[in-house]
């Protein structure tokens, strides 16, 4: 952060530095070089290309995530191939489902498939 035209601007601003010098301290022990600005970018792009079609809220994110977990272990734990294939039976499910019977359902019938498939095969569909 000392380095840094923007942690210098933090040391001067916090408490004289008491606050981020602990920062500093905290982000060299976990091996943090900085902020990536390059990822900062892309996500705030994101979110203002996400802004129109979602409300936005703190938990904006939930339902990705949600998607996210479900394709992982729907495909199989520990294989690249297993969350793709779990992605796309995902993918699917929601958008034939949502288009036929109601968009509103959309997670439910993500979720029952998911917990159908679950019982009959617990390890997922590419899983051991």
């Amino acid at each position: 952060l000392a380095q840094r035209r923007d942690g210098l601007r933090a040391k001067r601003g916090i408490g004289g530095g008491h606050v981020a010098a602990a920062i500093e301290l905290l982000m060299d022990q976990l091996g943090i070089d900085g902020l990536n600005e390059r990822r900062l970018i892309d996500a705030g792009v994101a979110a203002v290309f996400l802004s129109p079609f979602y409300q936005t809220s703190p938990a904006i994110g939930d339902a990705f995530l949600l998607l996210a977990f479900s394709s992982v272990v729907l495909g199989g734990f520990g294989t690249v191939s297993g969350a793709l294939v779990g992605g796309l039976c995902i993918g699917l499910v929601e958008n034939v489902l949502g288009a036929l019977i109601a968009p509103t359902f959309k997670l439910l019938f993500v979720f029952v498939v998911f917990i159908a498939v679950l019982l009959v095969r617990p390890a997922g569909l590419v899983g051991k």
